[in-house]
């Protein structure tokens, strides 16, 4: 009588482990073997939105540009103003028949003369509101991206996007743990390690 039940105990367990080792045999099948992947978490916990549109028109500090806009806007009606001037003389001194031809000649190199100190000085002027422009948006984007990414830091968002862009999707900041880069690059070298131009002649 002992050793039936015995042996019925066995043979249960047995039939257990069994239904164990193939539910584990199904599951590693259908779950990803990738190492990199199953070390990789992708779980984000805390996301952060900011509305770059607003941002741009509420934060001071951007107001700074339109200073410089206004500034490179007001070159450009001094150099229309000017242009406008000059092309009227010219058309004087053209229209101008008590003027010998050699006069009108050496006004017309005069006038082209002060119009090449005067472009070579606005261009000048120009291109310095420009370089001023460049370097204070990249001032002001470090600036931000440093708030940012203090923010994020302390309050443990995962992710920060932009949500003022309709036609992209900017990432302010992001946390490494879920930089997924090195896993695309992998599975895209696996999956095409090189493109044959001769599909696409």
């Amino acid at each position: 009588m002992y050793y039936p039940r015995h042996w019925k105990g066995i043979i249960a367990s047995i039939a257990i482990l069994g239904i164990l080792a193939i539910s584990i045999a199904v599951a590693s099948y259908l779950f990803d073997k990738d190492v990199d992947i199953k070390k990789q978490s992708f779980e984000v916990l805390r996301i952060g939105v900011i509305d770059s549109v607003r941002l741009k028109t509420e934060a001071k500090c951007f107001r700074t540009h339109d200073k410089i806009a206004k500034r490179i806007s007001e070159l450009m009606v001094k150099i229309r103003e000017t242009s406008t001037q000059m092309s009227n003389q010219t058309m004087q001194i053209r229209k101008n028949k008590q003027l010998k031809r050699r006069q009108k000649q050496s006004q017309f190199e005069q006038m082209n003369e002060k119009w090449k100190v005067f472009s070579t000085e606005y261009s000048n002027a120009m291109r310095k509101e420009k370089e001023l422009d460049v370097k204070l948006t990249d001032y002001i984007q470090n600036k931000v991206l440093q708030v940012i990414s203090n923010i994020a830091k302390k309050f443990t968002i995962d992710i920060v996007i932009n949500k003022g862009s309709q036609d992209m999707i900017h990432v302010f900041y992001n946390t490494k743990n879920i930089d997924i880069t090195d896993i695309v690059i992998n599975e895209l070298n696996k999956t095409i390690p090189k493109v044959d131009l001769k599909e696409f002649e």
